[in-house]
């Protein structure tokens, strides 16, 4: 399903007044710098498959610095894919900066704005409003499982989870297993205080039973969805 939003209803009241110039297609912060223009974002995007998809990406791999805000990813597929992500908020494409970083293994692409970091951050805060059907919830879920998740073939011989997604703390990890838990779904989380990190591991039944419909851009995690689906028919 697709609805279309008006990103200034995302910002507070006092923000928005203070801080922001409101016009009929574009919101541009107010604050001025002398080396360069500010940003012009869409003030209306598309809510859909691709966007969940790549909301739940930034999630798991997202950079933020002072007013910067984009992704740091390996893979040039999903590089590719937030960058068309960053393409729903600008009219201006060229405000996209993208560059090598650890010795050109990795990529990072990003958009110097106060502005669009806070809106990102508030889709991000506010997606149980956005995630609405199950498949909303699979476009949101294979982002995260891009990102952070994990595709245990292995476990597919003792019948155990097939798919768990690592978080950093412990509301970020609660809030997606009330997601699934709203759709049907069940996982189990686990905590690693040794590295202050938590696994929401899938249950085997709830991996089962998604495992055909995620659409994962990552090669490498892709290959391995395959061989889980082969070995799970038999």
């Amino acid at each position: 399903m697709e609805v279309v939003i008006d990103l200034a209803d995302l910002l507070d009241r006092n923000f928005l007044n203070r801080s922001v110039k409101v016009m009929s297609h574009t919101l541009v912060s107010k604050a001025r710098n002398r080396f360069q223009k500010p940003v012009e974002i869409k003030r209306y995007v598309k809510i859909n498959k691709e966007f969940l998809y790549a909301l739940g990406l930034w999630e798991g791999d997202k950079y933020i610095y002072g007013g910067s805000v984009g992704l740091t990813n390996t893979s040039k597929e999903l590089i590719e894919e937030f960058i068309r992500f960053l393409e729903n908020f600008l009219e201006n494409r060229q405000k996209i900066r993208e560059v090598s970083i650890n010795n050109g293994t990795a990529k990072r692409v990003y958009v110097n704005s106060w502005l669009l970091r806070r809106i990102i951050e508030k889709l991000s805060e506010n997606k149980e409003k956005f995630i609405n059907s199950k498949e909303d919830l699979l476009a949101y879920l294979s982002g995260k499982i891009d990102a952070d998740g994990t595709i245990m073939i292995r476990n597919a011989y003792y019948k155990s989870g097939l798919i768990k997604i690592t978080y950093g703390n412990k509301f970020e990890a609660e809030r997606d297993k009330t997601l699934l838990q709203k759709f049907g779904l069940n996982g189990n989380l686990i905590s690693y205080k040794s590295r202050n990190a938590y696994d929401l591991k899938l249950t085997y039944r709830s991996s089962l039973e998604i495992l055909n419909l995620l659409f994962l851009k990552h090669p490498e995690k892709q290959k391995k969805l395959t061989i889980l689906m082969g070995l799970t028919r038999r």
